[in-house]
C-alpha cells in the first residue's frame, strides 16, 4: 500500500476552495448563457421585424420564436376576414390578443396568408405548419397549426 501526506496552510486550503468556487460560477454562467439563447422569446419581436416586405423577412419573423421552417412558403393565399366574427373566428382573434395582436381592424379586408412547413416542433410531430396573416406587408396575425386529426393550434410562441 501506497501512502502520501500532504501538508496545507490554511492560507493554501482556502486559495484551492476560492479556486474551485471560481471555476464552478463560471462555469455556471457559461452553461446558463450558452442554454439561455435556445429559449423562445416571451412576447413579440420589435416593431421593425412586424414589416415584411420580402420571404426572408417572414422566415426571420419565425425564426425569432425558434422555428426552424422550410423557407419556401408551402402556400400563399388570400384570406378574407369577416366583417362580423362568428365563434370561430372570435376563438381564433382570442389566439391573436394573447400574443399581442388583434384582428378587429382588420374586419372586412383581405389579407394574404403564407403557410411554412415547421420542421423542429417539440416531440418530433410532423404536419405543423406556421401561418402568418401580412395586410400592406405588416403582420397582424398569425399562429402555428397541425394539419392531424387530433391537431392543434397556438400562437406564435413556443407550448
Amino acid at each position: 500500500m501506497f501512502l502520501c501526506s500532504v501538508r496545507l496552510s490554511k492560507v493554501k486550503v482556502f486559495a484551492i476552495f476560492a479556486a474551485v468556487l471560481v471555476v464552478g460560477i463560471v462555469s455556471i454562467l457559461l452553461i446558463t448563457s450558452l442554454s439561455g439563447s435556445d429559449q423562445p422569446p416571451a412576447s413579440m419581436p420589435p416593431a421593425e421585424m412586424m414589416t415584411v416586405e420580402a420571404n426572408e423577412q417572414r422566415v426571420a419573423f419565425l425564426e425569432y420564436f425558434g422555428w426552424k421552417v422550410v423557407s419556401d412558403p408551402t402556400e400563399v393565399s388570400e384570406v378574407a376576414i369577416p366583417a362580423e366574427f362568428d365563434e370561430v373566428y372570435q376563438n381564433y382573434n382570442a389566439i391573436q390578443k394573447q400574443q399581442g395582436l388583434d384582428l378587429e381592424g382588420y374586419k372586412g379586408k383581405t389579407v394574404q396568408r403564407f403557410a411554412y412547413l415547421i420542421t423542429n416542433y417539440p416531440d418530433g410531430k410532423t404536419n405543423v405548419y406556421a401561418h402568418l396573416l401580412v395586410c400592406d406587408n405588416v403582420i397582424i396575425g398569425g399562429d402555428v397549426a397541425s394539419t392531424e386529426l387530433d391537431g392543434f393550434m397556438h400562437g406564435f410562441l413556443r407550448p
